[in-house]
């Protein structure tokens, strides 16, 4: 048996983090399957672990998740659905609430397990002060045994699937986000208090600024390649065992999924339902942020259709398009969905002012998720893979964008 101490956050150069641990076990042949149990889950982390075990054949993933605290968003349930993994939810009305930190890796000869203070989030994954011990063994070790036997026993409740746990379907988040259980993503950052207002604005008064100072945070890594998961929405498996047993291998069918991000301010036009876009940046990073949709231009007079998902609901022929009078390229939000209602509707209460991630479903075709600009501003740009900024005019300043 080998334990080893992981730490980050600290020691810049030195950290171990647990988000690279994790990517590191599922790429490892040695393993096949990962049994998790986890009190909180980002969307950003869920996308991230989903990318990994989507590139792995027939490897075998289990997440026992928390939802006390609003620790864990309707984004993060809605992108656990769209991976292949098997999800349950453990939750109970009484006041304890579920808060382990549980990573177990298995394979035909070799176990891992990684125990210590890491949530499911892309800040507790690499970004966060935080330990955890990595315990590697073969199988047959008496020692190793005993461990797996413990935490096995200790869980069988929620591997039982016994009270108070529940598989994962969109039915049941909808009903969790409509009894305030499990908030937005935006509402999450707002509930936990990731945002330290005062100290982060760089606004705290000199003597806390002297005793606490300011720490260079590290960089939250993107995965090299991003993909589609495996449609598993709604389906539910049955409860394995602590330790599953490796599926047969299964081909996935990979393809290319984007992921990125507009700073939208007031919007413009009469109904400000209009969104500009860019040619020009003020870093250069981007050509644009035009270029997101898969543009660098079009001809004046040319229109280009993008289909948008809010809600549930698709909203077909949003152009983009040069508006010659304003001397700007725009995207007009204003497509019309099944139901006859318009996408205009949720603009000025639910755009303006916001940042919308747009997720790619497939050609011209992308979900939208409106979040707050002064609570995920800062993580946005340390996710993505480039961001830039519009050259703002009049002395305003310029809307940020960027790809994930």
């Amino acid at each position: 048996m080998q334990v080893t101490f992981l730490g980050q956050g600290l020691t810049s150069g030195l950290d171990r983090a647990i988000g690279d641990e994790l990517r590191a076990a599922i790429s490892d042949g040695s393993f096949n399957s990962l049994t998790a149990f986890v009190a909180f889950v980002s969307s950003s982390a869920a996308e991230f672990l989903g990318d990994q075990i989507s590139l792995r054949n027939g490897f075998n993933a289990v997440l026992n998740v928390g939802i006390d605290q609003k620790g864990t968003s309707k984004e993060a349930l809605e992108a656990l659905l769209r991976f292949p993994v098997n999800t349950k939810l453990f939750f109970t009305t009484s006041n304890p609430i579920y808060h382990p930190k549980v990573y177990i890796f298995s394979g035909p000869a070799l176990v891992r397990v990684i125990i210590g203070s890491s949530n499911l989030t892309t800040t507790g994954l690499f970004a966060n002060v935080e330990s955890s011990i990595r315990i590697d063994f073969s199988k047959g070790d008496a020692d190793g045994d005993t461990l797996l036997k413990d935490i096995s026993d200790f869980f069988s409740p929620i591997t039982a699937a016994g009270a108070n746990v529940q598989h994962l379907t969109q039915a049941l988040i909808d009903t969790l986000l409509a009894h305030g259980i499990v908030p937005t993503e935006a509402d999450r950052a707002a509930a936990q208090g990731e945002t330290k207002s005062a100290a982060t604005a760089g606004t705290a008064p000199i003597p806390i600024q002297k005793l606490f100072p300011s720490r260079k945070s590290a960089p939250m890594p993107v995965p090299r390649r991003k993909h589609a998961a495996v449609p598993l929405v709604n389906v539910v498996t049955p409860t394995p065992s602590l330790m599953p047993k490796p599926s047969p291998a299964v081909v996935p069918q990979l393809l290319t999924k984007r992921r990125f991000w507009i700073e939208t301010g007031n919007m413009t036009g009469g109904s400000r339902n209009q969104l500009d876009l860019s040619t020009v940046t003020r870093l250069g990073q981007i050509f644009g942020s035009l270029s997101l949709f898969g543009l660098e231009r079009l001809k004046r007079g040319e229109t280009k259709s993008i289909r948008f998902r809010y809600k549930g609901e698709d909203y077909d022929n949003n152009p983009i398009l040069f508006k010659k009078g304003n001397g700007t390229w725009r995207l007009e939000m204003n497509g019309i969905a099944p139901s006859g209602k318009s996408l205009t509707v949720y603009c000025k209460d639910n755009f303006i002012g916001k940042i919308l991630i747009f997720t790619e479903i497939g050609p011209d075709h992308y979900e939208i998720t409106p979040v707050s600009t002064s609570d995920e501003l800062s993580r946005l740009q340390k996710e993505s893979k480039v961001w830039d900024q519009n050259r703002g005019s009049r002395g305003r300043r310029g809307r940020f964008f960027g790809e994930l």
